[in-house]
């Protein structure tokens, strides 16, 4: 993390600054998460044969718990959610998220996803954890 609060991400073609997600960006974030996984979990009740009413009712309780912090986090170690908060940080440019996606490890890609989150590796720690726990400043508001 740079001194302003960006992500450096090294790439073949030269190093690329990306800003940190804003609140309003994390929200969207986690709304995708919500309406994905609510989704998944109605495509799963059908295949199961569940009545409506217990589809609709996992379907609001995993949209409820997809809106926790804690489960956007949990996204970014996966792959398609790393990509797609990458995907946010510039602003839906599929093209080069692609293209960045591709130049970079799983790892590498889960690492960026995670700083644009807000988090830091934390060596004395061994983790990790939130910038401002880390001692590092935000980048402002968006």
């Amino acid at each position: 993390m740079t001194a302003i609060g960006h992500v450096p991400v090294d790439l073949p073609d030269g190093p690329l600054l990306l800003r940190p997600l804003c609140v309003r960006e994390l929200v969207g974030m986690q709304r995708l998460l919500a309406r994905r996984m609510a989704d998944a979990t109605i495509a799963d009740g059908r295949a199961a044969e569940l009545p409506a009413d217990e589809l609709m009712r996992r379907a609001a309780e995993v949209r409820e718990q997809a809106m926790l912090t804690s489960w956007l986090i949990r996204w970014a170690f996966q792959l398609e959610g790393a990509y797609e908060i990458l995907l946010c940080a510039l602003e839906g440019d599929q093209v080069r998220a692609t293209a960045i996606a591709a130049a970079l490890s799983p790892d590498d890609l889960t690492h960026i996803a995670l700083q644009l989150l807000g988090f830091e590796w934390s060596d004395a720690e061994g983790k990790w954890v939130s910038r401002s726990r880390a001692g590092v400043s935000g980048s402002g508001t968006g």
